[in-house]
This record gives structure tokens, C-alpha cells and sequence, in this order.
């Protein structure tokens, strides 16, 4: 009765092939496309990184199942967001320049100079709050031009009222949707990444089930001398949904003892 050796787990790179050897063969003739000779090949093309190329599309194919937990770009609330903030950067724009249209302002308060670029600009927010008295030019002192002085103060009162009535509400939401839109990245960050160690850990267990198939099997040469066969073949990998196919070559041989052993390229 014929038999085959148990499978070695053995195996060393040469240029771009993998071999592995230890593999006892009790035949006489050697076939590119024996049972043996494939289980031989199949286990060589176990041993090498191949499987590797299934990870990128395995953990697609998990994330694809939730859509919304790989990317901001497909949850909802982070969109409606987005939404939110182009709502108030428009109406920013809008309360700003109309802040500066002269028409919406008294005559005696037109032409207001710095102190309405100022204001009109100005960015208060939770921790970097803005008062009138920072606007305001100090009158205590004796100064020949003090009427100067208090009509640039009196513009300050009048567009730091309009700005904290027109434009400081409108800049105050969009702080707080900006503020709100980072914490919920970060959030959703530390959620991604927790997600991805589970495909991770997903991968680990299922990577050993990819199943290996040799098709269109062909012997391009055989040593008359040695008995060994070169060949090549279509190799098809399989997990799951996923599945792939790439052409091989290799080489089947027997050792002085009797042992199988072999070479693959193109993995």
C-alpha cells in the first residue's frame, strides 16, 4: 500500500519562490497534478503570505456591513454637523457685511473707521470673552482732542450693541458647533479604532480558513533523469465572498531518500 508521509511545516524563501521539504513520497512517477503533488503545493502556498492579500478586502467586507461606523463621511449626525456649521458660516457671512453696510447704520455712526473693522471682526468665544471696554480710549486724562476721543468711544458703544445683537450670536453658535464637531471625531476615533481591532481580531481567526485550489494544471517539462516535473497552474483562493486567482509555477521532485519536496513561484 502506498502512503504519504505526514506534511513538514519547514520551509525557506529563495528569490522570490518558497520551498518546503520533508514530504515522503512513495511513488515512482511524479505528476504535476496528483493528489499529492497538490496537497504538497497547497501547503507550501499555506506557508506563504498570500493570505496576507485577503486582510485589506476581509476587513472591507466587515466594514461594509456598518458603512457608517468607517468614516464620518456616512454618519448621520456628524453630516448633520456639517449641515449645521454651512448654515451659520452663511449667515455670519451675511450679518458681517451687513455690520459694515453703511446704510444700516445712524449717520453719525458711519465711516466708524477701526473701531467698526474691529468689532465687526472681532471673535468672543467662551474662553477669550470681549467687553465694550476693550474698544473704549481712556477720557481721564486732559486731552486737547477729548471730543475726538468720545466720538470714537460713542461709535465703539453703538457697534459693539450692534455686533453683541447681530454678529456675536451667530459667532457664539458656530464656536459651539466646531467645539461640538471635534469631541464628536474624537469620539468617533476611539470608537473606529476599538471596531478595527475587532475586524483585527475577526481576521486572526478566520485567516486560516482561506481554502487553496489548483486548476488547469499543466506539465511544462519533466528531467528524464530525476523524474521531476515542472509545472503550472492556476490557483484559486477562497474565504467567505472573497476569492482571488493567481498563476503559479512550480517544480515536484524526490530526494535521495524518497521525500517529496517542492518550489512555487509567483505567490
Amino acid at each position: 500500500m502506498q502512503k504519504l508521509g505526514k506534511f513538514c511545516r519547514f520551509a525557506f524563501a529563495t528569490g522570490s519562490a518558497l520551498t518546503i521539504s520533508g514530504c515522503s513520497l512513495l511513488e515512482n512517477e511524479i505528476s504535476c497534478s496528483s493528489s499529492k503533488s497538490e496537497e504538497l503545493v497547497k501547503s507550501i502556498v499555506a506557508e506563504s503570505n498570500i493570505s496576507q492579500s485577503f486582510m485589506f478586502p476581509f476587513i472591507q467586507s466587515l466594514q461594509a456591513q456598518r458603512p457608517e461606523d468607517a468614516s464620518l463621511d456616512n454618519d448621520e449626525n456628524y453630516q448633520r454637523l456639517i449641515v449645521a456649521k454651512s448654515a451659520l458660516e452663511n449667515d455670519l457671512r451675511t450679518a458681517v457685511d451687513a455690520c459694515f453696510n453703511e446704510e444700516n447704520h445712524p449717520e453719525e455712526f458711519r465711516e466708524g473707521g477701526m473701531n467698526q473693522d474691529k468689532i465687526c471682526n472681532a471673535n468672543p468665544s467662551a474662553k477669550t470673552p470681549i467687553s465694550v471696554e476693550s474698544f473704549l480710549e481712556d477720557t481721564s486724562e486732559d486731552n486737547y482732542a477729548i471730543e475726538a476721543v468720545v466720538k470714537r468711544n460713542n461709535e465703539a458703544k453703538y457697534y459693539f450693541k450692534y455686533a453683541s445683537l447681530k454678529v456675536y450670536p451667530i459667532k457664539k453658535q458656530l464656536s459651539e458647533i466646531e467645539n461640538e464637531m471635534e469631541s464628536y471625531k474624537a469620539s468617533f476615533d476611539t470608537k473606529r479604532e476599538e471596531i478595527n481591532k475587532k475586524h483585527m481580531q475577526t481576521w486572526s481567526t478566520k485567516k486560516d480558513s482561506i481554502e487553496f485550489t489548483l486548476n488547469n494544471i499543466i506539465m511544462t517539462n519533466k528531467n528524464e533523469n530525476t523524474g521531476s516535473v515542472e509545472c503550472k497552474a492556476e490557483l484559486d483562493a477562497s474565504l467567505d465572498d472573497l476569492s482571488s486567482k493567481t498563476p503559479i509555477k512550480y517544480t515536484i521532485e524526490k530526494n535521495s531518500e524518497g521525500e517529496l519536496f517542492g518550489t512555487v513561484w509567483g505567490l
